[in-house]
């Protein structure tokens, strides 16, 4: 179970410290409940609660140093996530950012990434719920990796690059 000072991930804020665990009054639910206190690494001034009877369906431990390691260099071996449906796939990307799962994200930004350049080598232009997607993507899973191998959010592209190179 997760506990003070631990950093998780969680959907929509990315890498979170737990700061502590507290008991909030809930009037429409009639009851105190404990919830743990995050304060997201990227934004110190935000308060996020997370139910603690639910946290195992909302948070992951943060990936540490090995793992982001492992991760990228199984970046080449996953294959990108293509849906030729249009709402499948947009529902395909927001599930996979609810999920904070990094192999889901690789293989969403490995799709809208080809699938971009393909658009563009046929003189077409990009699709903008792709572009939106694929900079969520992009922004959770580099922000994740940053964090654990020390590394600014910004040169993670092209610390990645000379990985998998």
């Amino acid at each position: 179970m997760f506990k003070v000072n631990d950093y998780v991930v969680k959907a929509n804020h990315g890498v979170c410290q737990i700061i502590d665990i507290v008991h909030l009054d809930m009037p429409s639910i009639d009851k105190k409940r404990e919830y743990f206190f995050l304060v997201p690494v990227d934004d110190r001034s935000m308060k996020v609660y997370v139910p603690v009877d639910m946290a195992d369906q909302n948070l992951r431990y943060a990936m540490d140093d090995k793992q982001a390691l492992q991760c990228i260099e199984s970046m080449k071996s996953i294959d990108s996530a293509w849906i030729q449906n249009d709402k499948q796939r947009e529902s395909f990307y927001k599930d996979a950012l609810r999920s904070c799962d990094p192999t889901q994200l690789i293989a969403i930004i490995k799709n809208m990434f080809e699938r971009k350049q393909d658009r563009l080598a046929s003189g077409k232009s990009a699709i903008v719920v792709d572009d939106k997607y694929f900079k969520l993507a992009e922004e959770q899973l580099f922000s994740e990796l940053a964090f654990a191998l020390g590394i600014k959010k910004e040169e993670m592209l092209s610390f990645i690059q000379m990985k998998i190179e």
